[in-house]
């Protein structure tokens, strides 16, 4: 079941690293190289605030991967950040949808409103793009759909073409650098890594009934799962506002 998490940290500074955040988390996620290098079940905020609190948002997308994060916390609540070390508060449910729900939700939406809080990207083999085109979004949903709800099917199964059908009715949106560095290990050089993301929001409609109903399932993981590439560093967190309307 997809869930959101807040996790408090104490000793989380305002200039952490990305990577050193990512491989606080990771090293609680990714128990093999394999789980390291595969596609992930879940995503990371960047640091942010809440009552008065400093943390990140998480979000899981399977029980299995929901525990890990919980059981590693309460055997060891210290995160390393680099040279700095923090401390981990047990992790508190914000929200969480079954897949069941997601696929069959009471109030079918045809619009919507995506929101993108941190710069998002999209990848296409070794080049990325902070264009955020829909059909770009619904495809990278759609993978995560059919890799981790069990076997439940995203309801409107169509072929891909149909994602066009999608539109981008407005926009406001601009473009941000985003950079960090990949440290030596696990068969990797040290390398800096710099991608440009979109940051701002669009406005979707879909006209097709059996199109939006997909769209609208998969657009209500978005906030579990992120948007674009590179989710398990901070990129892709957004809110998505759902309507209908001709």
């Amino acid at each position: 079941m997809p869930q959101k998490w807040w996790l408090p940290v104490s000793g989380l500074p305002d200039d952490v690293r990305s990577e050193h955040l990512h491989a606080a988390v990771t090293r609680w996620l990714d128990l093999s190289d394999a789980e390291h290098n595969a596609p992930k079940p879940y995503s990371i905020s960047p640091p942010t605030m809440n009552h008065h609190r400093r943390g990140i948002y998480v979000g899981t997308l399977t029980g299995h991967i929901a525990d890990r994060l919980t059981t590693a916390i309460k055997l060891d609540p210290s995160i390393r950040l680099g040279t700095r070390i923090g401390r981990a508060g047990q992790p508190r449910e914000v929200t969480s949808r079954g897949w069941e729900t997601l696929a069959d939700p009471a109030r079918p939406a045809n619009r919507w409103q995506v929101d993108l809080l941190t710069p998002t990207t999209f990848r296409r083999g070794s080049v990325s793009s902070p264009l955020p085109d829909p059909r770009s979004i619904l495809l990278g949903l759609a993978d995560r759909w059919k890799q981790w709800s069990g076997g439940i099917p995203c309801p409107g199964d169509l072929p891909d073409t149909g994602y066009t059908e999608v539109r981008v009715t407005d926009l406001e949106l601009r473009s941000v650098a985003f950079e960090w560095e990949s440290g030596p290990g696990r068969g990797r050089r040290h390398k800096t890594y710099v991608v440009s993301g979109s940051v701002g929001w669009l406005r979707l409609h879909c006209a097709r009934p059996e199109l939006a109903m997909r769209a609208d399932a998969l657009l209500g993981l978005a906030e579990f799962a992120g948007i674009g590439g590179y989710t398990g560093r901070g990129l892709g967190v957004c809110r998505v506002t759902r309507s209908a309307g001709d």
